[in-house]
């Protein structure tokens, strides 16, 4: 698989070197880190992992939209999204960054 042609340009610029060289354990770091640093500039807040994802993405007005919020529907789907974007600091970032981890 390419990744590259399944990813945003700035991303790929981020972790190609990384992901190059095989050492995909810091690709994925990186790409978090990545995201951490959209979330922020996009939002205009300052935190870092789950509690980053809940400000901008989080509560009844959240920083960042994924939709307009008017139906019962695209307000789960928000919810949902959060909720995805928690779980990828919790169980992808966090322990890449607190142990040691070989991702092949």
């Amino acid at each position: 698989m390419d990744l590259q042609t399944h990813i945003r340009p700035e991303l790929w610029a981020a972790i190609a070197s990384t992901y190059r060289s095989g050492n995909y354990s810091h690709a994925i770091v990186t790409a978090m880190h990545h995201l951490s640093g959209t979330l922020r500039e996009r939002a205009g807040v300052d935190g870092d992992g789950s509690s980053l994802a809940g400000q901008a993405l989080g509560g009844q007005s959240p920083r960042l939209r994924i939709n307009k919020l008017q139906t019962r529907t695209e307000r789960d789907i928000q919810t949902g999204v959060e909720s995805i974007v928690r779980g990828l600091f919790q169980a992808i970032r966090n322990p890449r960054s607190h142990e040691i981890t070989e991702d092949s």
